[in-house]
């Protein structure tokens, strides 16, 4: 009986174990994913848009550099799924999982669609998380200093763009909620 308990007390340690390592990319392919790895990962989610009632989706489902994200009722496709780390200076990077691309801004202006691209470090694909009122955040680019928002309809699509904020004024379409999925 003894034998049987201390077995079992290894195989659950070990279950514990494997679960921190699963969490955690086991090789880098650049310095860029060394520097990612040093972050937490956190899991995967789905971003949803509170005014919109849908998630983000990356137009397509496209593996390529510079598609578009837009907004999308879910179907819990992988292009909808992003994983997400936290770096060791507190900001988000979001990676398609199906794609492996990151979430960015392409540039500073207000009204620029979101877009997705190769990781490589740059604060275009770093996004700060702010609280509002429990379950909302507004996801903030580094670079850019924007939020993430949606932004109307192209080429048939609710797009995401970032837009100026002020926690003054209360816009749904800025409000977003990270949901686990993995």
């Amino acid at each position: 009986m003894r034998a049987i308990i201390i077995t079992l007390l290894c195989i659950a340690v070990l279950a514990v174990k494997k679960e921190e390592f699963l969490d955690k990319p086991i090789l880098a392919e650049t310095d860029v994913e060394a520097d990612l790895a040093q972050g937490t990962y956190q899991g995967v989610y789905m971003l949803y848009n509170r005014q919109k009632a849908s998630v983000i989706d990356i137009l397509g489902a496209k593996k390529d550099n510079n598609i578009e994200a837009i907004l999308y009722r879910s179907h819990g496709g992988n292009s909808q799924k992003f994983h997400v780390w936290k770096n060791n200076k507190g900001y988000y990077i979001f990676k398609a999982v199906h794609s492996g691309k990151a979430v960015s801004s392409i540039d500073k202006k207000d009204g620029s669609k979101i877009k997705q691209y190769a990781y490589d470090g740059n604060d275009s694909q770093l996004w700060k998380l702010e609280s509002y009122k429990g379950m909302w955040v507004f996801i903030k680019n580094k670079k850019s200093g924007k939020v993430l928002d949606y932004g109307g309809y192209t080429s048939g699509y609710p797009q995401v763009i970032q837009k100026s904020h002020e926690k003054k004024y209360v816009y749904y379409s800025q409000h977003w909620a990270l949901i686990k999925v993995g």
